[in-house]
C-alpha cells in the first residue's frame, strides 16, 4: 500500500514533497485529542499538495485543512484571553449602561463613565495590536510547554500564528491561493509547530548546527527568528559565534529587556573581538533598549562598561541625557576600569558629567571619592608632568574646578564648604560625607602635585580662578594651596616671586564669608611670618583691603546694647584671625576686639582652634 503522503506522479518539474517529521508527530499526539485532530489536518494538508492533480481546488482545500489545524492547536490553550472580541464586548456593555441610565433618569453615574472609558482605551489598544489575542493563546501554550513567559522576541515570534490564522481564513472565505503561497504557509505553520511543542533535546542538533555557523544567511536567521520557546534563544546565544547574526537578527531578538537578555552572552564575546561595532549598535538601537525599561538600558550600559575606550562616546551621551542612579552607578564602574594610558578628554567629559550629577555624589559618596582620585591619578601619572601637546592635565584641572563650582552654586552645599574649619585635615584617601568638601581635597591635591613638578602656580590656579566666582571659597583655595605649596615654591627665586604675587592678591580676598577659619588662619600666619620686607607694605595694604573698614563707636555701643544679637560677619572674621593678623592691621579693629571680649569673655584664637 502507498504511502497516503507520498506524492503522486505529476507532470512538469518536480516540487519538494510536503512533509511532518517523526518528532512533530509525536508531539502533536501527546496533546491529546486536539493534538490529534491538528495532526490528521496537517497530514490532510500534505496529502492535498503533494498530489495536486487529484484535486479540483488543492490550495483552496490545503488552505482549508492548515486552518482546521490551526484552530486545534490553538483551542488546546482555551478562549479565556483578552482579545478584540471580549474588548468590543466591554465596549457595548458598559454603553448599554450608559445609554440606559441616561433613558431612565437623564443622567449618568461618574463610575459608568469611567467603566465606558477604560473599556473603549482597552478596545482602542486591541485594535492598534492586532493578532493579540492569537499571540495570548501561544503564550499560554509556551508557558505550558516551558514553565517559563515568552520575552519580547518570543512574542513576535508568536505573532506569525495570527498572519497563519489570518490568511488561512481569507482563502476559507473566498481569496485565491496559488501553489507558493500555500506550501509557503504549510512549511512555515509546520516550523511554528516544532518550535511550539518539540523540546530542546529534540531541537539541540539543529540549535547547535545554527550557532555553529560561520556565515549565516536570511533564512537561518528567519529560523532563529520563529523561535517561541524562551530557552531556545537562551542555548542559541550561549553559543552563537558568527558577527553576521547582528546585521540578521531582528532587533527584537536582540534586544535586552526588563529582567533578561538572552542575547547578552552573544554581544559580550562579538564585543570582546570588535567593541567598536557593539557600541555602534547600543548608540543605534538606545531609543528601543530604553523602552524595554530600567532594567534593559541597565544591562546594556554594563555591556559598554566592558568595551573600554569605545564606549566613551555612547556613555557621554547617556550620562548627559539619562542621568539616572543606575546609568552613572556603571559609567563609573566603567571609568575605572580604562587603562590610564588609555583614558582621553572624552573619559574626563564622562566622569565630569558624572561628578555634575549631586543626586549621584550625595548618595554615592564612595564611588565619587573614586572618580575623584582617578582623575587625580590620570593628570600625571606616575608623577611623569604632561607636557607639549598632551593636555589632559590641564583638561583635568579645568574639569576639578568646574565640577566645584558648579557644587558651590548649592546653597547648602556652599554652607557644608564653610563649615569645615580646615581643609588640611581632609583626605581623598577617607573622604566626608559632604561631596563638595571632597572635590575641594581634590581641587587642591592636583595643585599640590603639580607644585612638585614644578607647574607655575599660575598655571596650576588657573582653573580655580577661572571657573569659581571671586567670593570667599576661591579665596580659601587659594590660601590653603599657597599654604601647602610654600615649602615647593619658596626654594626658587622665580618660583618664589610668582608665588609672593599670588599670595598678595589672595590676601586682598581674606575677609570674605561668614566665619573664619583655620586654612585663612595658617595662610596670614605664613605671610607675617615669612613675607620679606620689601613686600610687607603690600601685603598689609592688602589685608586692610579685604577686612574693610571697623566699626565706629556708635556702631559698637549698638550691638553690645542688642547683645546677645547676631555679630556682623566682618567682624567675627577679623576677631577669629586676629592672633595671626599683623599688628598694623589689627590695630584699628583694637576697639572692636575689646569690646567683643568684654561681652563674650572668650578669646578671638578660640573660633579657630576650638
Amino acid at each position: 500500500m502507498s504511502d497516503p503522503l507520498a506524492p503522486a506522479q505529476q507532470a512538469g518539474p518536480s516540487l519538494a514533497a510536503c512533509v511532518i517529521r517523526p518528532e512533530l508527530v509525536s508531539a502533536l499526539q501527546a496533546q491529546g485529542d486536539k493534538g490529534r485532530r491538528a495532526l490528521s489536518l496537517m497530514r490532510d494538508a500534505a496529502h492535498v499538495l503533494n498530489n495536486t492533480d487529484a484535486f479540483q481546488t488543492p490550495y483552496e482545500v490545503a488552505q482549508s485543512c492548515l486552518r482546521g489545524a490551526l484552530d486545534s492547536v490553538l483551542s488546546i490553550a482555551g478562549e479565556e484571553f483578552h482579545g478584540l472580541r471580549s474588548a468590543t464586548k466591554a465596549v457595548t456593555e458598559a454603553a448599554g449602561s450608559v445609554t440606559d441610565a441616561w433613558r431612565r433618569q437623564h443622567e449618568v453615574e461618574a463610575a459608568d463613565l469611567d467603566v465606558l472609558a477604560d473599556a473603549v482605551e482597552e478596545l482602542r489598544a486591541e485594535q492598534a495590536d492586532r493578532g493579540g489575542f492569537r499571540t495570548r493563546q501561544i503564550g499560554h501554550l509556551v508557558a505550558e510547554q516551558t514553565r517559563q513567559e515568552m520575552g519580547l522576541a518570543e512574542t513576535e515570534a508568536a505573532r506569525s500564528w495570527s498572519a497563519f490564522y489570518s490568511s488561512a481564513s481569507g482563502v476559507l472565505h473566498g481569496s485565491d491561493s496559488g501553489a507558493d503561497e500555500t506550501r509557503r504557509q504549510f512549511d512555515d505553520i509546520t516550523a511554528a509547530m516544532e518550535q511550539l511543542f518539540l523540546t530542546p533535546p529534540e531541537r539541540a542538533d539543529r540549535l547547535r548546527e545554527l550557532a555553529r555557523l560561520d556565515a549565516p544567511v536570511q533564512q537561518d536567521a528567519d529560523e532563529v527568528e520563529r523561535m517561541t520557546d524562551p530557552r531556545a534563544g537562551v542555548y542559541f546565544f550561549q553559543a552563537a559565534v558568527s558577527g553576521r547574526w547582528l546585521d540578521l537578527l531582528p532587533i527584537a531578538r536582540l534586544l535586552p529587556e526588563q529582567t533578561r537578555w538572552p542575547a547578552g552572552p552573544y554581544l559580550r564575546r562579538l564585543q570582546a573581538e570588535d567593541p567598536q561595532r557593539v557600541c555602534a549598535w547600543v548608540k543605534e538601537n538606545l531609543e528601543a533598549i530604553c523602552a524595554q525599561g530600567p532594567g534593559a538600558l541597565s544591562q546594556a550600559v554594563a555591556v559598554l562598561g566592558e568595551a573600554g575606550m569605545a564606549a566613551a562616546a555612547v556613555l557621554a551621551d547617556l550620562v548627559r541625557s539619562r542621568p539616572e542612579r543606575f546609568v552613572l552607578i556603571q559609567a563609573a564602574y566603567w571609568a575605572v576600569g580604562v587603562a590610564v594610558a588609555e583614558r582621553t578628554g572624552q573619559w574626563v567629559s564622562v566622569v565630569e558629567n558624572i561628578l555634575r550629577d549631586r543626586d549621584f555624589t550625595t548618595s554615592e559618596s564612595w564611588e565619587s571619592g573614586q572618580l575623584l582620585r582617578e582623575l587625580i591619578a590620570t593628570a600625571h601619572p606616575g608623577g611623569r608632568l604632561r607636557t607639549g601637546p598632551d593636555r589632559l592635565g590641564g583638561i583635568i584641572r579645568s574639569a576639578l574646578a568646574g565640577v566645584l563650582a558648579g557644587h558651590l552654586g548649592d546653597w547648602d552645599a556652599a554652607l557644608q564648604a564653610e563649615l569645615v574649619n580646615e581643609l588640611g585635615t581632609v583626605t581623598l584617601a577617607d573622604p566626608p560625607h559632604a561631596i563638595v568638601v571632597t572635590l575641594m581635597r581634590a581641587v587642591l591635591d592636583l595643585a599640590l602635585a603639580e607644585a612638585r613638578l614644578g607647574v607655575p602656580v599660575a598655571q596650576r590656579l588657573r582653573g580655580v580662578r577661572g571657573k569659581l566666582p571671586a567670593a570667599e571659597h576661591r579665596a580659601r583655595l587659594m590660601a590653603t594651596h599657597l599654604t601647602e605649596s610654600w615649602p615647593h615654591d619658596s626654594l626658587q627665586a622665580e618660583a618664589s616671586a610668582d608665588w609672593w604675587q599670588t599670595a598678595i592678591e589672595t590676601a586682598r580676598q581674606a575677609g570674605g564669608g561668614r566665619w573664619p577659619n583655620a586654612d585663612l588662619a595658617d595662610f596670614l600666619a605664613l605671610l607675617d611670618a615669612h613675607c620679606p620686607p620689601e613686600l610687607r607694605p603690600q601685603m598689609e595694604a592688602a589685608l586692610e583691603e579685604a577686612l574693610s573698614v571697623p566699626p565706629d563707636a556708635a556702631e559698637m555701643r549698638a550691638w553690645a546694647d542688642a547683645f546677645p544679637g547676631p555679630v556682623p560677619s566682618p567682624w567675627r572674621i577679623v576677631r577669629g584671625l586676629s592672633p595671626v593678623l599683623p599688628e598694623t592691621v589689627r590695630a584699628p579693629w583694637q576697639p572692636v576686639l575689646a569690646c567683643w571680649k568684654r561681652n563674650t569673655g572668650r578669646r578671638p584664637a578660640d573660633l579657630i582652634r576650638s
